[in-house]
């Protein structure tokens, strides 16, 4: 069966792309590496203000998806919904802070990497929503 909206496949071929890096960063930067613990100071400075390259790198990252996702966004109409477009809006938000003035990498870690975890499923969620499965295939 060819595919009917290339559009939305590639939006999600892409997506999951930068899921996977900013996922798989965040996971291994607070779970395995640990820097968030180890290398910032338990104070309310140290977790608002110190430097962590892994959040650097995902500050930066997210900006730039946040960015591409909201113009993408524009051009896909069930994306292109007022409270979808806000939320790129603000995230990217998070990560330009994140990667232009160093603030937040102790909270960074998580919510910018580690919590895409869970939109990993979510991509595949969204894909058969817009391509259902046929019935006696595979897929």
């Amino acid at each position: 069966i060819p595919c009917s909206r290339p559009d939305l496949a590639a939006f999600q071929a892409s997506s999951l792309i930068a899921i996977l890096f900013c996922g798989f960063t965040g996971f291994y930067a607070w779970h395995i590496s640990q820097t968030p613990h180890k290398r910032i100071p338990k104070t309310t400075e140290g977790r608002i203000f110190a430097y962590l390259k892994e959040s650097h790198w995902l500050g930066t990252f997210n900006f730039s998806f946040q960015l591409w996702d909201f113009f993408i966004s524009l051009t896909i109409p069930e994306h292109a919904t007022p409270i979808m477009l806000t939320h790129h809006i603000l995230a990217g938000l998070g990560g330009y802070f994140c990667m232009e003035y160093q603030y937040l990498h102790y909270y960074g870690a998580f919510f910018l990497g580690c919590s895409e975890i869970s939109s990993i499923f979510l991509v595949f969620v969204d894909f058969s929503r817009y391509f259902p499965p046929t019935e006696g295939t595979f897929y």
